[in-house]
């Protein structure tokens, strides 16, 4: 049976996992990778990222090499890495590092946000790979003449495996370079961020063939020299193939520290006046099955539940067993929490709760942060659907991530969307399966993700199931829209 390695590279974690094209996940490992601060900023040492990478792909194809038919790499986006036909020239910048805003601030100042979102569909911000190009280009000039192509992270370790140089259209959406609408990289762009255009690599789809092993590289791992290597793009875009969202009245959520919104989007979406004056919500291309998406998120998410449950309330995660059915279930609290605890963009004022009443408990005040989570969940959903001019609302939401092991977050969410909830089957690796069914186009076990979904198994799902709940979340969120939403 053909088998395929995915590696999804995090801001400080690395993992992969060797799946078979049933979608099973046969093996899986994690290793650290912590920023490192040599030059005073938080940035990833590309050399050791890759040495890790290769250990860790040692790791999961064990004695299974001859099996593997494709490798496929993930990557969170912004950050790029400067190479030249030899590979790595320096570090590159971790992408929330904010050591690039001078550079925004001067550029932004021969243009306006408007424009570049009109062209690229971003909410203009100094995090985009752009500010961090014009950074190395000031700070380091003599490497930057040197410098052949920016890549980014996922494309980065596709080069070193097969010596190819490509970018990946997904990732190319969060560089702040791109043209969105035509899926090309954008000159004027180019000209306001002081890039220039001949170190923009060829730009490739998530799945298209990278070429195959260098023959160093398959001996060290232990692989084949016909392995086929990709790109899985974006780390949303892969979690979105592996959950198989693919329809507009479809949704995704990814509960983790942090929590990110996603949904395919008609392309003309984008050229709304409702879009382009919201900023807080960025377009990016190509979606399976082969559009556009959109994607937000809030910066605290599932930070908010352990920061209360550890840091408040000094438990475990076992106290969660207090809302299942065989426990008292939930209460009617009037109690309101804002999640912007870690919002250092929102126009939203900070996290925290009122209407705080003496009738409040640790658990009623608990409910209240999984209700708040799951109202902007609801108010962002339907911003997006606003845009889809869409009656109707979520069909059905995709959930994955550590939130989705929460119970009754999951079914309060189900009961405030009005929608059916599906669990992934595999919430911590639905980035992993997106890895595999990538790879496994790429090597032409598939012809494309729409045949690729028989990879997919089937998770939990959550019925909106209790109408006197329902009833209270949607009062409560008008509530919520007032309080924090209304100005």
């Amino acid at each position: 049976m053909p088998l395929y390695v995915a590696a999804d590279i995090g801001t400080t974690t690395l993992k992969a996992g060797l799946l078979d094209d049933a979608g099973n996940l046969l093996r899986e490992h994690a290793v650290p990778h912590p920023p490192n601060t040599k030059y005073g900023w938080d940035g990833i040492d590309p050399v050791e990222l890759f040495s890790s990478l290769k250990a860790l792909i040692r790791k999961v194809v064990g004695t299974d090499g001859q099996s593997v038919e494709a490798i496929a790499v993930s990557s969170f986006g912004e950050t790029v890495i400067p190479v030249d036909e030899n590979g790595p020239l320096h570090f590159g910048i971790s992408w929330y590092e904010s050591c690039s805003r001078p550079q925004f601030e001067r550029a932004i100042q021969r243009s306006s946000a408007r424009r570049i979102r009109e062209v690229t569909k971003l909410d203009v911000s100094w995090m985009y790979s752009s500010c961090k190009m014009m950074k190395f280009k000031e700070d380091f000039p003599d490497l930057y003449r040197r410098t052949k192509a920016f890549l980014d992270v996922s494309s980065f370790a596709a080069f070193m495996l097969t010596g190819n140089i490509h970018f990946d259209l997904s990732l190319s959406c969060r560089t702040q370079l791109l043209d969105l609408m035509s899926g090309q990289w954008s000159a004027e762009m180019a000209d306001l961020w002081e890039v220039d255009m001949a170190k923009l690599p060829p730009l490739l789809m998530p799945a298209a063939p990278r070429g195959t092993l260098k023959d160093t590289i398959a001996s060290e791992l232990g692989l084949r020299g016909s392995t086929i290597v990709t790109a899985a793009g974006h780390d949303h875009i892969a979690m979105a193939f592996g959950s198989g969202v693919s329809r507009y009245e479809q949704g995704m959520i990814s509960v983790g520290t942090s929590a990110a919104f996603y949904s395919p989007m008609p392309p003309e979406s984008f050229n709304a006046e409702e879009f382009l004056s919201r900023d807080t919500m960025s377009g990016g291309c190509y979606s399976y099955p082969g559009e556009m998406y959109a994607l937000t998120g809030i910066h605290a998410g599932g930070f908010c539940v352990d920061w209360f449950i550890h840091k408040i309330l000094s438990a475990d995660y076992g106290i969660l067993e207090s809302f299942g059915r065989g426990g008292p279930g939930f209460v009617r609290t009037d109690a309101l929490f804002l999640p912007n605890l870690r919002g250092h963009k929102a126009k939203m004022p900070p996290g925290g709760f009122t209407e705080v009443t003496e009738k409040d408990t640790g658990l009623t005040l608990l409910q209240a942060i999984m209700e708040a989570l799951a109202f902007e969940c609801k108010f962002t959903f339907g911003d997006i659907f606003k845009l889809k001019q869409m009656e109707g609302g979520m069909k059905e939401v995709v959930m994955t991530g550590g939130g989705a092991r929460n119970e009754p977050f999951v079914r309060i969410l189900a009961n405030t969307l009005g929608s059916t909830i599906q669990v992934h089957h595999l919430p911590h690796s639905a980035g992993l399966l997106g890895g595999a069914m990538a790879g496994a186009i790429a090597s032409g076990r598939f012809k494309d993700f729409g045949a690729a979904r028989e990879m997919l198994g089937h998770g939990t799902d959550y019925h909106p199931d209790d109408p006197a709940l329902t009833e209270y979340l949607d009062k409560k969120y008008e509530r919520h829209i007032a309080a924090f939403r209304s100005q």
